[in-house]
């Protein structure tokens, strides 16, 4: 394992949804990722900072090694800090942040976590 760093267009992301629908979207996120961007107003960063996240764990363990992209979630404690899921089991080896702006999403995945 090492550190992986994914950074994306959000446009890529909202062109993919637009385009793709609702294929894209249980391709790549969970129903609980999807339930949660879905109540945002503008719901494409949130798809966005979280394909990032899972785009920067595969590059951290160095492949899929037989998950789904939609195997990898994205969730939040009560304080706002991000950690992953991986197949329904917090992964509490791992540190997770995520950012974005009006243009891009990044994310970075590390080892050391502590939840």
């Amino acid at each position: 394992m090492s550190v992986g760093i994914d950074i994306i267009e959000i446009s890529r992301i909202k062109n993919a949804i637009e385009s793709r629908g609702k294929r894209f979207l249980k391709r790549v996120y969970s129903d609980k990722e999807i339930a949660y961007c879905s109540k945002k107003v503008n719901p494409y960063p949130s798809y966005a900072v979280r394909f990032a996240a899972k785009e920067a764990y595969i590059k951290a363990m160095g492949g899929l090694y037989g998950l789904q992209v939609r195997d990898i979630e994205v969730s939040n404690l009560e304080s706002g800090r991000p950690f992953l899921i991986i197949k329904g089991k917090a992964d509490t080896t791992l540190q997770l942040s995520l950012s974005h702006c009006h243009a891009y999403a990044v994310a970075i995945v590390a080892p050391g976590g502590r939840l």
